[in-house]
């Protein structure tokens, strides 16, 4: 059955976001079927204070929608990667005979340093790889595995930190991460709209983030935080691309 979402806000920009949401969970999550549901603007509602995005008053749901990607931290992760490229540019132009085998270079999705270092870090990497060595010395974050021997080759596909434990992904920090849910902690702590029963945070997230792990790890580690948050029941995020939904934290 196709659920008709009717938003009394024109054409607010999350209401596409939402209206996905809301076809997901009320009948995947509430198990409830309805042919027609009203949502209502919820800025409309609340008069003082931060204000949360959505009201559903059918299921007493207030919906509030962020996102893990904002141009800020794409413009770093960009910076990272061009980096990166500029490293392995450089190793290349050092003199590396002598040298054999076939070396995986892994480097974290956060990896940054100032162009000043480079010339430092492209000779640990290259003394690590003479002496054969896993570990770049003063470099912990970089991860050397020699895969087989032979001639020399440089594989600079390995990323490190994309597991469940994964904690610090490129779109953010942990503390810029924090800030934007204590946020919409504040929003959805209105009292001033009455029969609330749920608290809801949405997140769309980028798919390059190893959707849903790399996110899920991270929220699992920050349980205990989170449950500090009072006005915070559930929070999910959204993969735009696939149109699909994992809940991160409940309660």
């Amino acid at each position: 059955m196709t659920m008709d979402i009717i938003f009394d806000n024109g054409a607010k920009r999350e209401n596409q976001i939402a209206g996905a949401f809301l076809k997901f969970y009320l009948p995947t999550i509430l198990q409830i079927d309805k042919d027609v549901l009203d949502v209502q603007d919820a800025e409309k509602l609340v008069s003082t204070g931060s204000k949360p995005d959505y009201y559903i008053p059918s299921i007493g749901m207030l919906l509030e929608i962020s996102t893990l990607v904002d141009k800020e931290s794409i413009d770093e992760s960009a910076k990272a990667k061009t980096i990166c490229k500029e490293l392995e540019r450089s190793i290349y132009e050092c003199d590396l005979s002598g040298l054999s085998g076939f070396w995986s270079i892994a480097i974290p999705y956060s990896f940054w340093c100032r162009r000043d270092e480079l010339g430092s870090i492209v000779s640990a990497i290259v003394d690590a790889i003479r002496m054969r060595r896993t570990s770049v010395c003063g470099y912990p974050m970089i991860e050397l595995s020699n895969v087989s021997d032979g001639p020399l080759d440089l594989d600079f596909g390995g990323r490190t930190g994309d597991g469940d434990e994964a904690c610090n992904p490129p779109w953010a920090t942990i503390a810029d991460n924090m800030k934007k849910i204590e946020k919409a902690n504040q929003q959805l702590s209105t009292e001033e709209i009455d029969g609330v029963k749920r608290r809801m945070l949405l997140f769309r997230i980028d798919t390059s983030l190893a959707f849903p792990q790399v996110s899920l790890g991270w929220f699992k580690q920050q349980r205990t935080e989170l449950l500090t948050l009072s006005s915070i029941d559930e929070i999910w995020l959204y993969d735009a691309e696939k149109n699909r939904f994992a809940c991160a934290f409940r309660r």
